[in-house]
């Protein structure tokens, strides 16, 4: 059976490699977006007598046409089961509102319909006897759509996932450590107290190494890394060098030439080697 490809396997690993880092960017900027939000309404919620807001209301009525009152009147006297299709349709085009699957609170005299939003309300109520309809509009604005995000009200059960899902993302990337930590650590530059264009943060274990920029622009010349680790620790301006001795014992020139291919194998193996134990 025919063995891995390497190349394959490295462009397979640098596909998910960017991936994951395109998808840990978009949520991690989810995540702060979602938090701003939430500090900016907890403010606001917290200091309500200084964001206050004045709803506007507009209420509309109408009369039940006469062929739709029979359909009220069969209704039981006491039910929270939507109103009939056609009162649905005939509600739609006067009002431009969606009654299909909603509950009722009806009553013998009437039928009322609740339907609460973020930043107002609004409901509807239909007289049994003489089929009068109200339908009433609240507005609280921006600022109180805003407010009920911040407390999932009446906002529906996919913004309360959504809530849940930002909870436990601020808890992933909350991994903060005290700015103290990075006292008397190495820079590689002046740096600065934020972060700016082509800088990254970075927490590094015992034994890992950063390169500077000069280190990988010599590394990718051809050059060696620029670094050793003679005495135990790493030393940043010393070239490591790997001097690897091999004898070929050949008949011939022309044997020679067509052993350079596990020759060089050979070579690359040693210097893997001889690169692991410099670690």
């Amino acid at each position: 059976m025919a063995g891995n490809n390497p190349m394959t396997e490295t462009r397979g690993r640098s596909f998910w490699l960017r991936q994951f880092r395109l998808w840990h960017w978009v949520s991690a900027a989810i995540s702060l977006a979602g938090m701003f939000l939430f500090a900016v309404t907890g403010l606001t919620l917290n200091n309500a007598g200084l964001f206050a807001s004045r709803p506007e209301t507009v209420e509309l009525t109408a009369m039940l046409p006469a062929d739709l009152r029979a359909e009220i009147a069969a209704m039981p006297e006491e039910t929270d089961a939507p109103v009939p299709a056609a009162i649905a349709g005939w509600a739609a085009e006067e009002f431009r509102v969606s009654l299909t699957g909603r509950p009722t609170e009806t009553t013998p005299d009437e039928v009322y319909i609740a339907m609460p939003r973020p930043g107002g309300d609004a409901w509807m109520a239909i007289d049994r006897a003489s089929g009068d309809v109200t339908w009433s509009v609240s507005d609280g604005g921006w600022l109180a759509w805003l407010n009920d995000l911040h407390k999932g009200r009446n906002a529906g059960p996919v913004w309360a996932w959504f809530i849940d899902l930002l909870a436990v993302a601020c808890i992933i990337f909350n991994r903060a450590v005290p700015a103290s930590l990075f006292n008397g650590a190495d820079y590689y530059h002046s740096g600065g107290p934020v972060l700016k264009q082509g800088e990254v943060p970075a927490i590094l274990q015992t034994g890992e190494h950063v390169l500077s920029r000069a280190q990988v622009q010599q590394l990718n010349s051809g050059g060696g890394i620029g670094g050793t680790t003679d005495g135990g620790g790493y030393q940043p301006g010393k070239q490591i060098q790997n001097n690897i001795n091999m004898t070929v014992n050949t008949p011939n020139a022309d044997s020679f030439r067509k052993s350079q291919k596990q020759i060089l194998a050979d070579a690359d193996r040693a210097g893997r080697r001889a690169s692991r134990s410099n670690d």
